[in-house]
């Protein structure tokens, strides 16, 4: 690729208020967002949902506990 194009096209992404915007701020706020959620002082919380199966599931029946 010729350099002029190169240079033409990084001036234009980097001149771009919607690069700007969708390609920075939305990285920071999911970088916030993760630092928020995945800090060590997050606590634990237990999930009964997930120790014992559901009575009925409508797309599939009565669950099969022959297993």
């Amino acid at each position: 690729m010729p350099m002029g194009l190169t240079k033409y096209l990084v001036r234009a992404e980097l001149t771009n208020r919607n690069m700007l915007f969708w390609g920075v701020g939305y990285m920071l706020l999911w970088i916030i967002m993760g630092a928020f959620l995945f800090t060590k002082g997050f606590p634990k919380l237990p999930q009964p949902y997930m120790d014992e199966p559901s009575g009925y599931t409508p797309a599939i029946g009565p669950p099969n506990h022959s297993i």
